[in-house]
């Protein structure tokens, strides 16, 4: 998704490069450690949905520009 940002602005392209790489981190620590995983499931999921969710808002923006 970054490389269609990337024609719209620099900026934007970043953060949405941080978000998709703070996911990658949380998805990555998910395959690592599974007992911790189990503990705090809930959390974990919530963080990944809510960094995806303000990508996509963000992506919709670029796109309406």
């Amino acid at each position: 998704m970054v490389d269609h940002v990337r024609k719209f602005n620099g900026g934007i392209f970043w953060t949405s490069l941080i978000f998709d790489l703070i996911t990658l981190f949380l998805g990555f620590f998910l395959l690592l450690d599974p007992n911790l995983v189990a503990k705090v499931l809930a959390v974990i999921i919530g963080i990944i949905l809510l960094v995806a969710g303000i990508n996509m808002i963000m992506l919709a923006f670029v796109h309406r520009l």
